[in-house]
């Protein structure tokens, strides 16, 4: 089964040299969620501080490029 793994890594490998559009995309949608993860964690930070402050959150919902 590592054999299978390590050939299925070399095709990715040989298509993402090629800017293969696919993977573009995917790396493009991981990237985006690491992003999102760190500024959820960092609103929370933020929101926890302003409950303290305030007793109230100021909430903000994302819709696909642009907020509401």
């Amino acid at each position: 089964m590592a054999e299978r793994v390590g050939v299925v890594r070399k095709s990715i490998d040989r298509l993402r040299q090629r800017g293969h559009a696919l993977l573009r995309k995917r790396e493009e949608d991981t990237r985006t969620r690491a992003e999102r993860a760190v500024a959820v964690s960092a609103g929370e930070a933020r929101g926890k501080e302003e409950i303290a402050q305030t007793g109230t959150i100021e909430l903000a919902v994302e819709w696909p490029n642009r907020w509401i």
